[in-house]
């Protein structure tokens, strides 16, 4: 993680994570998630002037993250001994075994992508506070236990099987009453 400040204005932030799990094979045990973000505090400018604007910074931040949420031993198959079944004319009890779950030995991590741009405002000496973002989050390579026949004689194999993007606003307005023995804040 790197972070720099230059003047109390521009504010720039990076990080990058490699995370590991023994829950995927070793084609895809490691992922790589970097994130950066900047900010400018536009208030603390030489050239800002306008008195009833106390605070103003906009900022904007682009990440990714990773899950690794799902059971053990997904990307191989696990095999369950101890399952008798009857064999050959004489019907002879037999020992055998039986794949609990099909192999998938190219899972890999599900990301989540996020980009936000927004703007944090004080007026008034702080009496009145505003926060507008706008984000969009790409999830991809979802996990999901992916229905297979019944006659397949497995549980489903987990695999990395779709894509969902959320985007919004969101919007934040507070009141602060401060100047009587009675304060409060909406």
């Amino acid at each position: 993680k790197a972070n720099y400040e230059f003047d109390d204005t521009y504010l720039f932030s990076a990080t990058f994570r490699a995370d590991g799990s023994s829950r995927f094979g070793a084609n895809n045990r490691y992922g790589y998630f970097p994130s950066f973000s900047a900010g400018w505090k536009m208030s603390q400018a030489d050239f800002w002037n306008i008195e009833e604007i106390s605070f103003l910074k906009w900022r904007a931040s682009w990440g990714q993250n990773g899950n690794n949420r799902i059971g053990d031993y997904s990307y191989t198959t696990v095999v369950y001994s101890g399952q008798n079944y009857t064999f050959g004319p004489d019907e002879t009890i037999t020992n055998g075994s039986v794949a609990l779950s099909a192999a998938n030995p190219d899972l890999k991590w599900e990301t989540s992508t996020q980009m936000d741009i927004g703007v944090d405002m004080e007026m008034y000496d702080g009496s009145i506070s505003f926060t507008a973002d706008y984000y969009l989050k790409k999830t991809s390579d979802m996990l999901y236990a992916s229905p297979i026949p019944l006659v397949a004689g497995t549980a489903a194999p987990i695999q990395n099987v779709a894509t969902a993007e959320n985007r919004g606003v969101e919007l934040t307005l507070l009141y602060r009453n401060r100047e009587h023995a009675f304060s409060y804040e909406l």
